[in-house]
């Protein structure tokens, strides 16, 4: 098989997606050169230039995309994809782009949020409604992440096209020499802190065990609106570290191998690029049992899940994971042992048939259409013979 990529957004999830179908078969990726150098290591860059046919592009203005487009459209043609794997992101320019693709061989997009989340991102999608319509209308299949993100794509398509579910690839591994031993008593909350992050709930949870006298030490490792509207009570606590920028991979990855846990107070969620990361680092997570994170999370063995909203539940499991120190241990070798699922050659295995199928249907297609002529000079007759 002949897989094409397009990567408009989530660099180093695709390069790592690419590489690992490559090992199968001829591949071709286009990446957002910006994208690529914010979220992959020269290390990663270096490894996918050697092994794919690695496209890079620019998309900030408008002049760039309308020469990206032309570009990438040759180059994908050249290419003769027998399926192209489009990582859903809601513009004009994508949606232009993933059009022309779908001339070309059927179309498999991955939608990592089938529905909006609250704050700032539902207000950005509204907007986006027209272009994510129109993406999706042309996919021949999808790819989510989970049973949760399934349901709720299944239930806004309602027609019956294939959706494929996976775990989401480990990402900000670490490269030699980045392993280290975790601070036992030091937890992490990275990301957009986002309003649908609930972090604060964690604030709340972070003061009850305060008032009992537990130690600690929580690093908030991101930027967001949420931060922003509760920096004073973050400020206030001594226990509490911000690091309000986006970090780059070296800074992520030494974040994730400080922790002894990493945690996720959400409010609500589809798929998680964060447990995916924590499981990448060998870390446990505790979160909050709503959408995604059920599907991700194995309760006792490679985190903990505690009801959304709650502050106390949420100051309970905090408080023992940090003194039970068989309880950490246990979860610790359980994400060793059992995240066989977020390894990208298991990705893989899960989207072959789905690749063999669109494959299929992609050569059906193209003979139907190359018959076409003969039949519409045929004698009706002879048309029903040839069906």
């Amino acid at each position: 098989m002949r897989i094409a990529y397009f990567a408009p957004h989530f660099a180093e999830y695709a390069v790592r997606l690419a590489l690992a179908q490559a090992e199968r078969g001829p591949v071709w990726l286009a990446v957002n050169l910006e994208n690529l150098a914010q979220e992959c290591t020269p290390a990663l860059v270096e490894q996918a230039r050697a092994r794919l046919r690695l496209v890079t592009f620019r998309a900030r203005t408008r002049a760039q995309r309308l020469v990206s487009y032309g570009r990438l459209a040759a180059a994908m043609a050249a290419f003769r994809p027998d399926v192209i794997h489009v990582q859903e992101q809601t513009d004009y320019f994508v949606r232009q782009l993933a059009q022309a693709a779908s001339l070309m061989a059927p179309v498999l997009l991955t939608v990592h949020d089938p529905k909006p989340h609250i704050g700032a991102d539902a207000d950005w999608a509204v907007r986006m409604t027209p272009h994510r319509e129109a993406l999706r209308a042309l996919a021949a299949a999808f790819h989510v992440h989970g049973a949760h993100c399934r349901r709720e794509l299944a239930a806004s398509l309602q027609d019956g096209r294939p959706i494929i579910s996976t775990q989401h690839g480990e990402i900000l591994l670490p490269e030699p020499g980045q392993a280290r031993a975790p601070e036992r008593r030091r937890l992490l909350m990275f990301g957009r802190m986002e309003a649908y992050k609930g972090l604060g709930t964690l604030l709340e949870a972070v003061a009850i065990l305060r008032r009992e006298g537990v130690p600690f030490e929580l690093r908030l490792a991101g930027r967001g609106s949420e931060l922003d509207r509760l920096q004073g009570a973050v400020e206030a606590d001594p226990s509490i570290t911000a690091i309000r920028k986006y970090l780059s991979v070296g800074e992520a990855v030494a974040e994730f191998q400080s922790a002894s846990a990493v945690v996720l107070p959400y409010l609500e969620a589809t798929q998680s690029g964060v447990v995916a990361a924590a499981f990448g680092n060998h870390r446990p997570v505790l979160a909050t049992h709503v959408g995604g994170l059920v599907d991700s999370v194995r309760p006792g063995i490679t985190g903990t899940l505690v009801p959304p909203a709650d502050p106390a539940a949420l100051a309970g499991a905090i408080r023992r994971l940090l003194d039970d120190d068989a309880h950490w241990q246990a979860l610790m070798d359980g994400v060793a042992a059992w995240t066989g699922d977020f390894h990208w050659s298991a990705v893989c295995d899960a989207l072959e048939p789905a690749y063999r199928g669109l494959m299929a249907s992609g050569r059906r297609g193209r003979e139907r259409q190359a018959r076409r002529p003969e039949l519409d000079a045929a004698p009706r007759g002879a048309e029903r013979k040839v069906d």
